[in-house]
């Protein structure tokens, strides 16, 4: 009789048929077996708990999800829990998604999940910027709720990342969202003399054991730093404000200035930053794992929300002069460092080591004995032997897109052109590989890699143009066709750090970020360069933006 009251649909959920009203114990053991068509039948123990029928319907709050992607990268996971309550206290609830309600930007809704037994949502990789909306179903078998879900996904963009400003706050995360936002926003826009709706919270990241001040005493305590930008009027598009300008008035003791529990680093360049190097106070976001949070926002009364921001570190990084290296250039790493070059001129180290020779040349297209004559028709050519190399600063990021074209000629059959490698790992390489181009990149997901047939290793003159937009990639050799490749899903951003503005041409070259003496070399060509692109516009050969490598200028 109580087998009849079950019945497994045509889903594999087990449903009654009728009320277990004359059921005694409170667990059924049970058998099920299965029969296929060559009549075997195997059977699986069945567990049914009998409880009393609910009587009280189930509660679910609203959920507010705001979800920062780095360059509109996001691998996908879990975003946000639905909370969902029941009076009742032997029910349990099951959580839906209502797939018909789910609202994205474009032309499809995104693919969402939510686990039915815990309520997490999770969200496939790729997720685009903008407002999604959807519901939720939290059932306890007879009574169903329902959750509506706000999602905000913003991208962090290279602007938004020069631009970006960090505050430190004497609290967690979960009490900065409780107590702190309002306060904070106010705060930091009487500093910057404007409105509180032009402030813009990026990221949040709580740092345990760290000095908190407050007023005489030192205490270790936990503290959040909070990273924003500021727009200079109401609309977004208004353009951003200067970080710089910020610590100057939030570091001061007067009404600008920042109290308890709000304090802020000045700029870290001081008057003897660098040491003759050029000083960069930079915030470095990280495209690794989202910092996820769970909170209750003040100004979001009456509901759950949840926080997903990339992890970041404030720093200061030092450019410095050739032949100096070092966190503050304060280390001698080749003979420039003691080198009596002119100021006119550039000074290329032929070898590694302090007491290596160097030459002393003028810089492209100038000419004489103080290069104080400009050489106006010649192009600049750059030979490299194999171990010499050269490095051109860029005037914007290669980490989320590039578009960059090449002119040189070779007779070498493998070695690499261009090459790359972040502090994560991460890297991108323009290579001559078997007599022909090929453009290979990781960016946390997999090598990825696009490669032409066309024969360049003849001593000849050729071009290769290289276009990548987030996982996309387009190449060309010459006028041959494009060759078009993709990275996997989340593999938007090739994470370069410092090496994001800066091209490293002739051989494969990874440096030791913790020691200015250890780089090493491989896979060089032995090549002319001619002419190098950036965006459509030819990258300029200057004395402050070039630095040789035992590399000579003109072809050989």
């Amino acid at each position: 009789e109580i087998a009849d009251a079950l019945l497994i649909d045509d889903r594999m959920n087990v449903i009654t048929t009728s009320k277990l009203s004359e059921v005694k114990s409170e667990r059924l053991k049970l058998k099920v077996r299965a029969t296929d068509k060559g009549g075997k039948s195997p059977e699986c123990p069945l567990i049914v708990d009998v409880k009393e029928e609910s009587t009280h319907p189930p509660k679910a709050k609203p959920l507010s999800i705001r979800l920062i992607t780095l360059y509109g990268e996001y691998a996908g996971g879990d975003i946000g829990w639905v909370e969902g309550m029941d009076e009742d206290k032997e029910d349990s609830v099951r959580y839906a998604l209502v797939e018909e309600s789910i609202q994205s930007p474009g032309e499809k809704p995104h693919q969402f999940r939510v686990d039915p037994e815990v309520g997490s949502l999770w969200a496939a990789p790729g997720i685009p910027s903008g407002i999604h909306s959807m519901n939720v179903s939290v059932t306890d078998g007879k009574f169903y709720a329902y959750a509506p879900i706000h999602i905000e996904v913003m991208e962090i963009g290279e602007s938004a990342i020069d631009h970006t400003m960090v505050v430190r706050v004497e609290s967690t995360v979960a009490e900065f969202y409780a107590r702190h936002k309002k306060s904070f926003k106010a705060t930091v826009a009487n500093a910057l003399n404007i409105g509180e709706e032009q402030i813009r919270i990026l990221s949040v990241v709580e740092k345990a054991g760290v000095q908190a001040h407050r007023q005489t005493r030192s205490i270790s305590s936990k503290v959040v730093d909070v990273t924003f930008i500021a727009y200079r009027r109401p609309k977004p598009t208004s353009g951003l404000m200067s970080p710089k300008q910020f610590y100057l008035r939030a570091s001061s003791k007067g009404e600008s200035g920042l109290k308890s529990p709000f304090s802020v680093q000045g700029d870290m360049c001081g008057v003897k930053s660098c040491r003759g190097g050029e000083c960069r106070d930079e915030v470095l976001f990280s495209d690794g794992s989202p910092r996820k949070y769970t909170i209750r926002d003040e100004e979001e009364e009456g509901m759950t929300s949840s926080l997903v921001v990339p992890p970041f570190e404030r720093r200061r990084t030092c450019k410095c002069p050739q032949g100096k290296g070092g966190m503050d250039c304060e280390e001698e790493v080749n003979g420039c460092a003691r080198s009596r070059c002119s100021r006119h001129e550039m000074c290329v180290p032929l070898s590694t080591g302090v007491g290596a020779r160097v030459d002393c040349v003028c810089p492209p297209t100038t000419k004489g004995d103080q290069c104080q004559l400009k050489d106006q028709g010649a192009t600049p050519t750059i030979h490299v032997d194999g171990h010499a190399f050269f490095e051109v600063d860029l005037p914007s990021s290669l980490d989320e897109a590039m578009d960059l074209s090449i002119e040189f000629r070779t007779t070498t059959r493998d070695g690499y052109l261009m090459y790359a490698e972040g502090e994560s790992g991460d890297h991108h390489g323009l290579q001559v590989r078997s007599g022909a181009v090929a453009y290979s990149w990781e960016s946390g997901r997999g090598v990825t890699s696009v490669e032409s047939t066309i024969e360049v290793a003849d001593g000849n003159w050729h071009s290769v143009w290289v276009k990548s937009k987030g996982r996309s990639v387009e190449m060309r050799v010459d006028e041959g066709a494009k060759i078009m490749g993709e990275a996997p899903a989340g593999g938007n951003v090739v994470n370069l750090w410092r090496w994001s503005r800066v091209l490293v041409i002739g051989t494969k070259v990874k440096f030791n970020n913790s020691d200015p003496f250890i780089l090493e070399r491989s896979h060089g060509l032995y090549a002319c360069i001619r002419k190098m692109e950036l965006d459509g516009s030819p990258l300029v050969l200057t004395s402050n933006g070039l630095r040789l490598f035992a590399a000579q200028l003109g072809c050989r």
